[in-house]
């Protein structure tokens, strides 16, 4: 059996939130599955029978749906509510994040697209006006014995220099892929999040992120009777993220050397220090679990106002920065016509 690379990732969401709703009203899985399988395509079919096959054969859900390539971000909230007993709510969960990612990732695909687009065009007009119209201004400007304007002046130094510039981006470019082939890819899961860290704003999705991760799958399954160290032994035998395997890990030989978790958490760089201050306030009032769930959604409402708000600040900063250009340009053709017109 061949599993088809066919589940964009909306679809998988979707599957998703219907496995998890046909599930909360009392279709077991597999008949779910294949009460799902009659409106797919041949190639989802393909997949979805692979599925149900691997599920009679005792493979657990989130292994099965590995070997049809779907998201490890979606897997893991299954692999987690397998293991504390709530499967149809982990469904529905692991669609509901795997939806916002892919909503998130249309944004940056459209703040990017456009911006891309505009720079390219302005860079051919760049090209063409150095090449074509600037040396007939020039001349014009010889042949009619009459001073070239300031901005028409400035605007040939910040032509000229565009190939420079050019240049510049390409070489920072090769810098990063290099650092990327030959150091960072090189570096484990932990040395990555903390090199990530150090960025700015990326630093603070980052930290909300692996917060919001680390605190909603141990508050469900602390409320589902597991201990920390069960918890995070739970994380270290998930194979979907290996920052969380390797996480887990480190954590828990921490704490057999005598470091408590809040302690810990607070002195890693990749973590809001707020989660320490909350397992804190949860132990010392028998309510972790709780406020451990309490606090990541408020994490995860935080992130998504977050990103909202860059991206209204960013994509009209672009569009601005882009128009900016458009008017210079506009101006040094015209004023050396206006220049011309008032000499005569």
């Amino acid at each position: 059996m061949k599993a088809n690379k066919v589940w964009k990732l909306q679809e998988q969401s979707k599957l998703f939130c219907r496995l998890g709703q046909l599930m909360q009203r009392g279709y077991s899985l597999p008949t779910a599955l294949e009460f799902l399988m009659l409106n797919e395509t041949k190639a989802k079919k393909q997949d979805l029978c692979i599925i149900i096959e691997m599920l009679k054969q005792g493979s657990p859900l989130h292994v099965v749906f590995q070997m049809v390539n779907f998201s490890k971000e979606g897997l893991s909230f299954i692999y987690f509510s397998e293991k504390y007993g709530e499967l149809a709510i982990g469904l529905l969960n692991a669609g509901k994040m795997l939806a916002k990612k892919d909503l998130y990732r249309k944004k940056i695909a459209k703040l990017v697209r456009y911006p891309m687009f505009l720079l390219a065009f302005i860079s051919i007009l760049f090209g063409m006006m150095q090449q074509i119209l600037i040396p007939q201004f020039i001349q014009l400007y010889e042949s009619m014995n009459i001073p070239p304007s300031k901005l028409f002046m400035v605007f040939i130094g910040i032509n000229s220099s565009f190939p420079l510039l050019i240049g510049i981006c390409c070489v920072i470019l090769l810098l990063i892929i290099c650092f990327y082939l030959y150091k960072f890819r090189k570096s484990s899961p932990i040395e990555k999040q903390a090199f990530l860290c150090k960025l700015p704003l990326l630093n603070y999705f980052i930290k909300k992120y692996h917060s919001y991760f680390l605190s909603f799958h141990i508050g469900g399954l602390l409320r589902n009777g597991f201990s920390i160290n069960d918890a995070l032994v739970v994380f270290a035998e998930q194979n979907h993220i290996k920052f969380y395997k390797a996480e887990a890990n480190r954590i828990r030989m921490l704490l057999l050397e005598g470091e408590s978790l809040e302690n810990i958490l607070r002195e890693t760089s990749y973590y809001e220090r707020d989660l320490a201050a909350v397992i804190v306030h949860g132990q010392a009032n028998s309510i972790l679990s709780d406020e451990l769930l309490v606090y990541s959604k408020l994490l995860l409402e935080q992130v998504e106002e977050a990103f909202s708000l860059t991206l209204r600040i960013i994509q009209p900063a672009i569009i601005i920065l882009i128009g900016i250009g458009v008017v210079l340009m506009y101006l040094a053709i015209m004023l050396p016509l206006f220049t011309m017109i008032q000499s005569f």
